[in-house]
C-alpha cells in the first residue's frame, strides 16, 4: 500500500472521541509484554504467549492497540501491527473512533501514522482532504508525509511560481535532512538559492589540531592535550605529535559542504591509527536546551563546555546525518564545542574515511541559530 499525505488537528465531536479509560485489561498487559521484546530474543516466549491475546482483539479494540504503540520497538511495532490487521479480517475500521484517535495530537507518533494509514485505504479521498494542517504536525513521520506531498505537487505544477510558493510553503517545516537538501535544489533551478548549512544548523567553521597516536587504537581512551581541559581551549598553544614529536598546531577549516562535512584526510593527509580535535564555538542567543547531533564514521567523543557529552568507539560501520545524538544544555553566549576523532588502522579501502559533521537542532530537528552567522569562506 502506498500511502500520500495527512494530518489534521481538530478533534471531533465528544461523541466520537475515544475513551482509552475504558480499555480492554487483558488487552492493554499484553501489549505492554509484547513491547518488552527485543531483537537479541528476549521476552520472546511471553510476548508470543501475549500475541494469542491480542490476535483474538475484535476491530473496535483496534484504537486501543494504536495506543499501544507509545514507547514500542521495531520488532514490537511489526507484532502490534500484525494484530491489527488480523482485527481488520473479522471485522470492519472503526472509522470514527480511529479518526478520533488519529486527530489527537497527544497519541502515539506511530500509532497515529497507522491510524492515518488504516483511513487512507479505507478512503482513498481522506489524505487530499486533510493535507493542509498537515505540515505543523507534532509527529514527524506525519510530517514528512506532508512535506513529500507539496514536493509532489511542486514538481507537477507547470508555473513556475506555483511551483516555488508550494515549495516555500513546505521548507520551513521540514525536518528530514534529505527532503530539505531536495527543496533546495528544486528552489536553486528556479533562481532562489538556500543556506543549507544554516537551515540544517550545522557548524562549519572549526579549528583542527593533530595527528596524536592512536596505533592499536589507544588513543581513544588517551587524554591528548586538547583533552586535558576540553572546557577551556586555547588556540595558540601547540602541541608535540605523539607518533613523530613534531609540534602541531590548530588549523582553521571552513567546510563548504552543504552538510557541513569536515573531511580530515584532506587537511591533515590520509593518514592511520591517529586522532585529531576540532574545535567550535556556538554562541546561542539564549540559554536552552537542544541537540547535539553528528555523524561519524570513526570513533568520537564530543564535549560541550567541557563536560563530555557523546562517546562512541564504533569505527567504519557508514555515517549518516544525526547518527549520535546528545540533549545539552547551552547558555547563552559562547559555547565551546571539542570533537575527538580517531581514525584505526583498517586497510581496506572503505576504512579510509576520517570526517564528522556537527548539527544544533530542537528535538524535533529544527535547526538552532547561533546569535551570528557561522559563514563558510
Amino acid at each position: 500500500m502506498r500511502i500520500a499525505i495527512l494530518c489534521a488537528s481538530l478533534c471531533l465531536p465528544a461523541l466520537f472521541c475515544v475513551n482509552l479509560n475504558a480499555q480492554n485489561g487483558p488487552l492493554n498487559d499484553a501489549i505492554e509484554i509484547i513491547k518488552k521484546v527485543d531483537v537479541a530474543g528476549v521476552g520472546h516466549d511471553r510476548a508470543v504467549e501475549a500475541m494469542a491475546t491480542l490476535n483474538a482483539a475484535n476491530a473496535d479494540d483496534i484504537p486501543q492497540m494504536l495506543q499501544g504503540m507509545e514507547g514500542a520497538n521495531r520488532l514490537s511495532l511489526n507484532w502490534i501491527r500484525g494484530a491489527i490487521q488480523s482485527a481488520l479480517d473479522r471485522g470492519a475500521l472503526p472509522r470514527q473512533k480511529v479518526e478520533a484517535y488519529w486527530r489527537d495530537l497527544s497519541g502515539s507518533h506511530m500509532g497515529r501514522l497507522m491510524a492515518y494509514e488504516l483511513l487512507t485505504e479505507a478512503n482513498s479521498d481522506f489524505a487530499s482532504k486533510h493535507v493542509a494542517s498537515m505540515l505543523e504536525d507534532p509527529s514527524l513521520p506525519l510530517r514528512q508525509l506532508a512535506v513529500q506531498d507539496f514536493i509532489n505537487r511542486s514538481a507537477s505544477v507547470e508555473d513556475p511560481g506555483g511551483a516555488v510558493a508550494l515549495l516555500a510553503q513546505a521548507l520551513p517545516h521540514a525536518r528530514d535532512n534529505n527532503q530539505i537538501a531536495e527543496i533546495a535544489k528544486m528552489l536553486a533551478a528556479n533562481g532562489i538559492e538556500i543556506d543549507l548549512q544554516r537551515q540544517m544548523g550545522v557548524v562549519p567553521r572549526w579549528h583542527v589540531v593533530g595527528p596524536f597516536n592512536n596505533t592499536g587504537e589507544v588513543g581513544f581512551d588517551e587524554v591528548f592535550g586538547p583533552e586535558t581541559e576540553p572546557g577551556e581551549i586555547d588556540l595558540s598553544v601547540s602541541y608535540a605529535d605523539s607518533k613523530t614529536g613534531a609540534p602541531v598546531a590548530w588549523q582553521l577549516v571552513n567546510t563548504l559542504d552543504p552538510a557541513g562535512l569536515v573531511n580530515l584526510n584532506e587537511l591533515l593527509g590520509e593518514e592511520k591509527g591517529v586522532v585529531a580535535y576540532a574545535y567550535a564555538e556556538f554562541d546561542a542567543i539564549d540559554a536552552q536546551q537542544v541537540d547535539i547531533r553528528i555523524g561519524c564514521i570513526n570513533g568520537n567523543k564530543v564535549w560541550l563546555n567541557g563536560e563530555e557529552v557523546l562517546n562512541n568507539e564504533i569505527h567504519h560501520v557508514g555515517m549518516m546525518m544525526d547518527q549520535f545524538q546528545a540533549r545539552v544544555n547551552l547558555k547563552k553566549g559562547v559555547n565551546q564545542i571539542l570533537f575527538k576523532v580517531c581514525q584505526n588502522e583498517q586497510s581496506q579501502p572503505w576504512a579510509n574515511r576520517w570526517a564528522f559533521q556537527l548539527r544544533v537542532c530542537e528535538a524535533d530537528g529544527k535547526a538552532v541559530a547561533p546569535a551570528k552567522k557561522m559563514v563558510s569562506q
